[in-house]
């Protein structure tokens, strides 16, 4: 394991006196020649991800890329913990006459985004305690998930990955109440009953915090918010907008929701004939 994680990043030794936390100040860095300070960062670098595992392909006939995760660590917001995952893309080195297992591949880009975890239920108090001083060293972020995708959603930040799943509980209430329409609830048929009830079934099977694997804003008046989040099925919410942005969504507050299985598609490379 070491070795490939060498072969990326190059192999090094220590280059800094230890001190009582075992971690430089900013002088210290700053003092480092060329030489050791690109050894120094490259040892941070790799001191932060997690092991590489295997060499994946998936459905490709060639190696396309492969990921690194980093170590998961807190957010502003209690509750919440983030996650880099880091792309390494290869590509072959020459055109393939067929054998793409054995063409040369080599790297030549990188690609990185952050996901984010709940460790806790998802609740109001959340919103107003976001801190952006908060320290991204907290214990509670030990308990995130050690996978590197499963119960981790992507987002541009961890308060509306909150908002999301207060929206859609509140929806969900007033599903269950009859006060909410599902007219583009399109769900499968989980039981013999009127569409509100199987829009509520499909709902209800990822009722949990971590069930969302995307969260985006999407287009709305002013007075609106419209909130887009990838479960099964796809889900969109329009609520109205809170005086006070932290004010969580409440049942009283959500005008619409949509629910859609989307149809995938997925690319898979064909070696050509001859």
């Amino acid at each position: 394991m070491r070795l490939i994680l060498c072969a990326v990043l190059s192999c090094f030794t220590s280059t800094l006196p230890l001190h009582a936390q075992d971690y430089p100040s900013t002088r210290d860095l700053r003092a480092l020649p060329p030489a050791k300070a690109d050894k120094q960062a490259r040892k941070d670098l790799l001191s932060i991800l997690k092991p590489m595992k295997t060499y994946r392909v998936g459905n490709r006939l060639a190696l396309g890329d492969i990921w690194f995760t980093t170590k998961p660590y807190a957010t502003a917001i209690p509750g919440i913990c983030a996650r880099d995952l880091l792309l390494l893309y290869y590509h072959v080195t020459e055109r393939p006459d067929g054998r793409f297992a054995h063409t040369p591949v080599r790297p030549y880009k990188v690609e990185a985004k952050t996901g984010y975890t709940f460790v806790r239920k998802p609740s109001a108090k959340m919103l107003k305690q976001e801190d952006e001083d908060r320290l991204p060293f907290q214990d509670e972020c030990a308990r995130a998930s050690g996978d590197d995708f499963a119960e981790w959603w992507d987002a541009d930040g961890p308060e509306i990955g909150v908002r999301a799943y207060l929206a859609f509980e509140a929806a969900l209430t007033r599903l269950k109440a009859g006060t909410l329409t599902a007219d583009e609830c399109d769900v499968q048929d989980l039981h013999k009953g009127s569409k509100a009830a199987n829009c509520v079934a499909a709902l209800e099977i990822d009722n949990s915090q971590n069930s969302i694997y995307s969260v985006a804003a999407c287009e709305a008046p002013n007075s609106e918010l419209c909130l887009g989040f990838g479960l099964s099925p796809q889900v969109t919410i329009r609520l109205k907008r809170p005086a006070d942005y932290d004010d969580p969504p409440k049942p009283e507050d959500i005008i619409s929701i949509k629910a859609e299985y989307p149809i995938i598609v997925t690319e898979v490379q064909v070696p050509p004939k001859g």
